[in-house]
């Protein structure tokens, strides 16, 4: 399963660059150091890439947690930009050979498309991540008793307690949250720590 993620992942990290490279740098530069430093960041997500399917173990897992995570951001901080770029440059190649349009608004879409990708990807990672949020649904049935009316039930899932280390503070703020709501029920449905209980030695008198 991991080997084929990681060919999956490493096409969705290579293509991309390939392509930009092949369309874009080799006519924007002719400097070698340039050309080799373009390609910096896509030698170290692959070799990363490549110890975590390959040689890394559960217990490297377990202790590096987090570590793993910021991974997982640069990874698609560095290829979501790129393949939207290249997905909209290559749809604009039809257009441009045969209808003669300008490939201007293509890659412009492309750009701003990249940039928009970056932004939502910085702010979810930094700030978004601690903006929890309540969804409330009401539902309704003639099969529920009355006494059933006006109950709350709160559902929360996949709190992930290992990828909050040292940040008790967003779990107290979602405690409160969560508590805050008064509700007759609060149902966890899964995925409390990534990989061990003991994830959850620093947040036990908060989660009570």
């Amino acid at each position: 399963m991991l080997q084929r993620l990681f060919i999956f992942l490493l096409i969705f990290l290579i293509l991309p660059d390939i392509y930009l490279y092949l369309r874009f740098i080799v006519h924007l530069t002719a400097k070698r150091w340039l050309r080799i430093l373009y390609w910096l960041p896509a030698f170290l997500l692959s070799s990363g890439l490549l110890y975590l399917v390959y040689f890394s173990n559960n217990a490297f897992a377990e202790r590096h947690t987090q570590a793993i995570g910021w991974f997982s951001i640069f990874f698609f901080l560095f290829t979501a930009p790129k393949l939207l770029l290249s997905l909209c440059t290559i749809i604009g190649v039809p257009f441009h050979k045969w209808l003669r349009w300008p490939r201007t608004p293509f890659i412009c879409t492309g750009l701003t498309l990249a940039v928009i990708s970056i932004v939502m990807i910085i702010y979810g990672s930094f700030i978004g991540r601690t903006q929890f949020d309540v969804k409330e649904v009401t539902y309704s049935s003639p099969k529920l008793p009355s006494a059933f009316d006006g109950y709350r039930i709160v559902q929360l899932s996949d709190i992930h307690i290992g990828s909050w280390q040292r940040n008790t503070s967003a779990i107290q703020k979602l405690v409160k949250l969560v508590n805050e709501q008064q509700a007759d029920l609060i149902v966890f449905t899964g995925d409390l720590v990534n990989h061990r209980a003991v994830e959850l030695n620093d947040f036990q008198d908060i989660l009570s």
